[in-house]
């Protein structure tokens, strides 16, 4: 039953139901291309973010173009020229925030491993 509490979270062509807990876990419904699979565990959750995260890198590179795009224009006068600069530098600063997003996502699939090893760890000990 859902009590309001639920994200949709959507990234390309798949969606998550993720359940509205605090603590990061529980079980989540994945509606992919094959219809809904039920997915779950420690460090789920931040597998899902990672997807997220992890999308807004070609977005970041569909900018890039543009803003190549804009600069390539052969400019002719000194305000064209320092405008140029200016996207010079924009470019330059987007690049390095794709290249972040990448990290992060990479930080956070990182987190989501862990709690999955952490958990395996703490079932084995409680089963061994």
């Amino acid at each position: 039953m859902n009590d309001g509490g639920d994200a949709l979270v959507a990234s390309g062509d798949m969606a998550v139901r993720a359940p509205g807990n605090k603590a990061g876990g529980g079980t989540s419904t994945m509606y992919g291309n094959d219809g809904p699979m039920m997915c779950g565990g420690p460090g789920y959750d931040f597998y899902v973010w990672a997807g997220a995260i992890r999308s807004c890198a070609p977005k970041l590179e569909a900018s890039t173009d543009r803003i190549r795009a804009v600069q390539s224009i052969d400019w002719q006068s000194p305000a064209g020229e320092a405008f140029r600069q200016c996207m010079y530098e924009d470019l330059r600063n987007v690049m390095n925030l794709r290249d972040e997003v990448v990290n992060v996502a990479a930080a956070v699939e990182r987190l989501a491993d862990a709690a999955a090893l952490e958990e395996t760890a703490r079932t084995a000990g409680a089963v061994g």
